[in-house]
């Protein structure tokens, strides 16, 4: 099934370090445009343009917003136009037979100040590191509290049973359907934690889906594991997987979405927790199938303590991201009234010209 306009994140800084899919999703593509310059200098204004200008037209529009301010978009995807533009988020590369053309933003800048106000971006990129890996450091503490959190859970679970429930879900979800062709696998991230909070795009990323699966359960109850085993079924019997990893953990599942299926499932728990609203949604309640009564009940002050920690030092690595985002628009604001607007524009649409052909 066709979605005409999604939303999503490429990028994350995880407790793993710095994460991008930009790859997986560049697959069968015709042309990828990659947009330089320092911030401020309208990447993220001439990507946007290009993204109106698909939605105004009536195509297909995969809209990648910007980790560390999602207000912004870092790309768009145009799948009907096989084409793509990307900012170069730190100094990403893509590495594939698609044919690529580089854009540089820094040529807008005023000529008489372009030393300065290049420094001045050179010193927010070395400070904007710093700072992720901070953050990075934060929530790799946080990780490893979730992990002892995960184990109590862990310890208590039925595995024969929760592998009764995944073996159920694929038969409801695929029956014996399989499709003559090589599966194609696209990873993203649903969400992010962001400086304003955690940000998820499941209402936009499951309109277009008939039917929808929402998992609820506790950390280690077995969620992502499900995850995992559908999207290798799916794999085997042909059919295109959008894989959404978790922002915090990007070993771990949250979400998978079948378009040809018309069917999506999701981890409905905290940060991006969502309640059955439409004809169709169907709870699996982890917890309640397949970990043993009462362990909420008996190590609730210890689950309590952990939840302390974990959130603790999930605020610290979003304190750091924030300070990347009052950085990001300091030098953004500084440039900004530096650049020409006009060669932005101009930019903008003769990428739009070329996607046309």
């Amino acid at each position: 099934m066709k979605c005409g306009q999604v939303k999503f994140f490429t990028e994350a800084y995880t407790a793993k370090g710095f994460f991008s899919y930009r790859q997986s999703n560049i697959i069968g593509l015709d042309k990828v445009f990659i947009i330089t310059g320092y911030p401020g200098t309208g990447k993220s204004a001439l990507i946007k343009k290009i993204g109106d200008w698909a939605v105004i037209n009536g195509l297909g529009v995969e809209m990648i917003h910007n980790v560390t301010d999602a207000d912004l978009l870092s790309g768009v995807i145009i799948p009907d136009r096989g084409t793509a533009v990307f900012d170069e988020t730190d100094n990403l590369k893509i590495d594939c037979e698609t044919n690529k053309e580089y854009v540089d933003l820094n040529a807008a800048l005023n000529s008489k100040t372009a030393k300065e106000l290049k420094e001045a971006g050179a010193a927010y990129f070395k400070k904007k590191k710093m700072l992720c890996e901070k953050a990075g450091k934060a929530f790799a503490e946080a990780l490893s509290v979730h992990d002892e959190w995960e184990k109590i859970y862990i310890d208590n679970m039925n595995f024969s049973e929760a592998g009764n429930i995944a073996n159920s879900l694929i038969k409801e979800i695929f029956k014996d359907d399989f499709l003559n062709k090589p599966s194609v696998q696209k990873h993203r991230f649903l969400g992010a934690p962001t400086p304003c909070g955690p940000v998820d795009f499941i209402p936009e990323l499951t309109a277009g889906t008939e039917k929808r699966y929402l998992i609820k359960g506790r950390p280690g109850s077995g969620k992502s594991t499900m995850l995992k085993k559908i999207a290798y079924y799916a794999s085997q019997k042909g059919f295109d997987t959008e894989i959404y990893h978790c922002a915090f953990d990007p070993d771990s599942l949250d979400m998978l979405i079948f378009r040809e299926l018309g069917i999506s499932i999701f981890d409905s728990t905290l940060p991006h927790e969502y309640f059955p609203e439409r004809k169709g949604d169907t709870v699996v309640d982890m917890y309640k199938l397949a970990i043993k009564e009462g362990t909420d009940e008996k190590y609730a002050k210890r689950i309590e303590d952990l939840n302390a920690r974990y959130k603790s030092s999930i605020k610290k690595g979003v304190d750091y991201l924030a300070k990347v985002q009052k950085a990001y628009h300091e030098v953004k604001n500084g440039l900004s009234q530096n650049i020409s607007l006009d060669y932005v524009d101009k930019k903008a649409e003769e990428i739009i010209l070329i996607i046309q052909q």
